[in-house]
């Protein structure tokens, strides 16, 4: 019977694995890095937009980051774009583990926005 660490989707990508995959210095650094990087649109002027965008990732067993995909967005196209490009210039991550060994996998992360 297959384990549930033994989950993959596709291409050896695993959803549950044992260690998750981590920016470096954790989660309080991953919000600062997105803090001090997200770029607003020009053209957003006076408008206030608020909400969350859901964005899925691989980060590979190497630690590199690719194929972002917006799962959940705020219906800006803009704004979502702006999110992605952010996120491309991550450092590399602490890949996630099963079994003590590294591997490929998703990683699903909320991109607060709170612009006004």
């Amino acid at each position: 019977m297959e384990e549930l660490s033994d989950v993959k989707i596709k291409d050896n990508i695993y959803t549950i694995v044992d260690e998750e995959a981590e920016f470096p210095g954790g989660n309080v650094y991953l919000l600062k890095f997105i803090q001090e990087n997200l770029i607003y649109p020009e053209d957003y002027g006076d408008i206030d937009v608020m909400g969350k965008i859901y964005v899925k990732f691989v980060v590979s067993k190497t630690g590199i980051c690719s194929d972002f995909q917006i799962l959940r967005g705020i219906k800006d196209p803009k704004l979502e774009r702006s999110v992605i490009d952010m996120l491309k210039k991550m450092s590399s991550w602490k890949p996630a583990k099963i079994d003590g060994k590294d591997v490929d996998s998703y990683y699903l992360i909320p991109v607060h926005i709170d612009y006004d």
